[in-house]
This record gives C-alpha cells, structure tokens and sequence, in this order.
C-alpha cells in the first residue's frame, strides 16, 4: 500500500515538472518571437534610414550645385547687344526659365549665364577660363532610362541658351520625380512658372525649388528651398526724416 501512494506521488511530481518545461518553452518562444520582431523591425527602421540619408545627401548635392549657379548668375549686357555682323540675331542673357508641367508632375528647364570658374571643363587644354559660362538644368533620361536631373555646361556663349554643340553634360541625381522652379518678383502677387531675362527685368528676386527624387525601393524624398538673386534695394535716405 505504502508503495502505491508513493509511486502516484511520484507520477504526479514527474507530471508537474512536464508542465513547467511545457509553460517554460512557451514563454521562451514568446519572447523570442517578441525580441525578434523588434530585431527585424530595428533592422528595417535602420535600414530605411540609411536609405533616408542616402537620398538626403544626393538633395544637398544638387541644391550646392543649384545655389552657386543660381547665386553666379549674370546678365551680360554686351553680349545682347545687336552684332553688327549679324543683325538679325537676337542673343538672350540671364535666365530662361522654361516651364513644364504634367499635372501634379513637373520637369521644369533652367537656363543661365554664370559669372564662375568652369565646373566641368577644368584641367582641359583652354587658354584661358573667361569666368563666363552656360548652364542648364533639366531632366533627361539617362542611359538605363531613368529621369535624371542633368546639368550641362558650354565653356563658351552662343547664341542659344539652351543648347550647344560642345556642350558637358552630366546626371546629379537619378530617379527624379519632380523637379519645378518658381520666380518671384517684385510686384508679383504669386510667383511666376517661367522667367525670360531682359533689359528691364534681367533676374528674378529669387527662386523657389522643388526636387523629388526616390530609390530602387520607390522610397521618394521630396526637398525644397529658395535662394535670393538680387535683394531689393531701397533709396539711401539722408539726414535727419
């Protein structure tokens, strides 16, 4: 009798310590699956950062680019004087804004003279670098047929801005999306979609720009910001009002 009781005793003992391991390796699992969730959802956090910070800097890169331009352009008023040569040739100066829009989408041209060293032409056989150049920013595809956004240069002025046969030109960023530019000025109550340089008007207050580019992914950034051209200057006032 004594040994039927303790064998039970033991059976129960041995069966309690089955469910203990049983509970055990469920709360483990738990708290693997809870730990490894987190691992891959800070793995994927981490990783779409770095993605993040990639498209940042290739938008830093191109607004560097795009602001010493746009802070170098100039309007070359000689150079639209009337050439005795050819007088029928009407040449332009400044910016040639070129507006190109798609519904929400757009693929917007600019075109300028800038007073700068020569950014693509350097170390080339050149007597000597004038400071005075065309630039032009525009999306084009590029030789997988992704939109790019693509500056070209002309070490020499023609008379057309917006092309020229010994042009450079080279994509900045890929994958744009985007790229629009508006024109403010003074007395203008919204800013303008296009800017075509004169006498009279030969550079905008300042420009406003828009550029979206996206990874392999389709991850899209989207980065704007403005740059002041020629500040507005007020009559000196002098002596006492």
């Amino acid at each position: 009798m004594s040994k039927t009781i303790k064998s039970v005793f033991m059976d129960r003992q041995r069966a309690f310590s089955l469910l203990e391991l049983l509970l055990t390796l469920t709360l483990f699992g738990a708290m693997m699956a809870l730990l490894l969730g987190s691992f891959f959802q800070f793995q994927k956090g981490k990783s779409r950062l770095t993605t993040q910070n990639a498209l940042r800097k290739q938008l830093q890169m191109a607004e560097t680019l795009l602001s010493q331009d746009l802070e170098a352009a100039i309007y070359a008023t000689h150079f639209v004087e009337p050439n005795p040569d050819q007088p029928d040739e009407k040449r332009k100066s400044g910016i040639q804004g070129i507006d190109h829009s798609f519904g929400d989408h757009d693929e917007d041209e600019l075109h300028l003279h800038v007073a700068r060293a020569s950014r693509f032409f350097r170390g080339s056989n050149r007597p000597f670098d004038p400071q005075l150049h065309e630039v032009s920013w525009f999306v084009a595809p590029d030789d997988q047929g992704r939109p790019s956004l693509v500056r070209r240069e002309e070490y020499y002025l023609d008379g057309d801005m917006t092309q020229g046969p010994r042009s450079l030109g080279v994509g900045i960023v890929t994958r744009v999306r985007h790229f629009d530019i508006k024109y403010h000025d003074s007395g203008d109550r919204k800013p303008r979609n296009s800017w075509t340089s004169e006498a009279k008007h030969p550079l905008p207050l300042g420009v406003t720009l828009t550029l979206e580019i996206e990874n392999e992914a389709g991850e899209r950034l989207r980065h704007q910001f403005s740059r002041n051209l020629r500040p507005p200057m007020n009559p000196a006032k002098w002596g006492n009002p």
